[in-house]
């Protein structure tokens, strides 16, 4: 297979927490390690007159500057978009993955186009009318992004040579905008099997001063509200059998809530003290409510979850309880407290059960949800794109 020169945008500020971002990077990873020259281009943490560059596994990561406060960008940032035009007006690359359609990533990439690289477009969250803007709480924001994310998701969708999609959601979505089917691929997240290993729990929960016999339930990253409300309640109904029970929220919630001794919440981890945490529950929980921006996302936590080999309760919404069906690696419930905290219980009186989906689990991690094998699949979608070029 020819070397190709990637271009990979992403509006996230760089290593924030933003799945999207880290979608993107382990995607060049991989192309990285297959021989492609891949470059991925980022938002700033912080208001820089200047591109900043380094290298993170043979990727070259561009950090763009702006001007917005970091939590006022959002991809809407004027100077950053004019920059990092005039940035790959500088460069030619085979293939420009556009990873979510804001303005900073969706303007650059046509650019790249009309210099004759093929654009594919990722779509990987439901963000405009009726998806994840509904969940923002200030109507300040959630209004007129409304309108913007709405606009930047629909009206440029045809202009791609191909289009990833994440989930089944979405890609319904793209066809009824008009996008050919055989135009779009489906790319679910991956788990990263290389950092996060299998560790035995009472080990974990040593190095973590954790009480090694009571059951501890686990969330990683952020939360919609309305599925903050369904995880405490479905954990104040477990704490009814098992009183001395514990939630770990790993990472960063972004949601306010109630102080309680028996929530643990860690803050921003790095990717080892990540690992023991995922390893030290006894179960690791996905509450989803039944609203569009679930069903139009696929949580990327899931992909840690199973790398972590740990058993999953998930609510059925969207994609999420096909994917536990197939691999195995959980129990998905209904997308309500009691019938969640009633799946919980379940796995929580059976250790062999728990043993057993958390080796599924692993497996799935290890198989279709490897990020070598998925990124196979994409480089596979590039090559077909510049043969039809040809």
């Amino acid at each position: 297979m020819e070397a190709l020169k990637i271009l990979l945008l992403n509006h996230n500020v760089a290593f924030s927490g933003g799945a999207t971002f880290y979608r993107a990077l382990q995607l060049a990873r991989g192309f990285a390690r297959g021989g492609h020259s891949a470059t991925l281009m980022a938002s700033s943490p912080r208001n820089v007159w200047d591109f900043q560059e380094q290298i993170i596994d043979k990727v070259r990561l561009i950090i763009s500057p702006g001007i917005l406060p970091t939590r006022w960008r959002y991809g809407f940032d004027p100077y950053e978009i004019l920059r990092r035009i005039r940035r790959v007006r500088g460069a030619q690359y085979d293939i420009v993955h556009a990873f979510d359609n804001r303005p900073t990533v969706l303007y650059p990439a046509l650019a790249c186009q009309k210099k004759g690289s093929r654009l594919v477009m990722d779509w990987c969250d439901w963000f405009g009318r009726g998806g994840a803007v509904e969940e923002r709480t200030n109507p300040f924001l959630r209004i007129p992004l409304r309108y913007l994310d709405t606009y930047f998701e629909e009206a440029f969708r045809l202009h791609a040579d191909a289009t990833t999609v994440i989930n089944s959601a979405l890609e319904e979505r793209a066809l009824e905008l008009g996008v050919p089917r055989e135009k779009i691929m489906r790319l679910p997240n991956g788990a990263d099997v290389e950092h996060i290993q299998v560790l035995e729990k009472g080990n974990a929960r040593a190095k973590l001063n954790l009480p090694k016999g009571t059951p501890i339930l686990g969330y990683e990253g952020s939360l919609f509200a309305s599925d903050a409300d369904l995880l405490l309640e479905a954990f104040a109904q477990v704490r009814k059998s098992y009183p001395e029970a514990l939630l770990i929220l790993i990472g960063n919630p972004k949601v306010e809530l109630p102080p309680q001794p028996d929530i643990i919440r860690t803050g921003f981890l790095p990717t080892p003290e990540l690992n023991l945490y995922l390893c030290a529950c006894d179960v690791l929980c996905l509450p989803l409510t039944d609203t569009q921006a679930n069903r139009g996302r696929w949580p990327s936590k899931l992909g840690d979850y199973f790398a972590a080999g740990r058993p999953v309760v998930a609510c059925g919404v969207g994609d999420v309880p096909s994917t536990i069906q197939e691999t195995g690696a959980g129990l998905f419930s209904q997308p309500l407290p009691d019938d969640f905290a009633t799946k919980i219980l379940h796995l929580l009186a059976d250790p062999g059960l728990q043993a057993q989906l958390g080796t599924n689990a692993r497996q799935a991690a290890e198989s279709q949800y490897n990020w070598a094998s998925l990124t196979g699949q994409v480089a596979a979608l590039y090559n077909r794109l510049l043969g039809e070029s040809m």
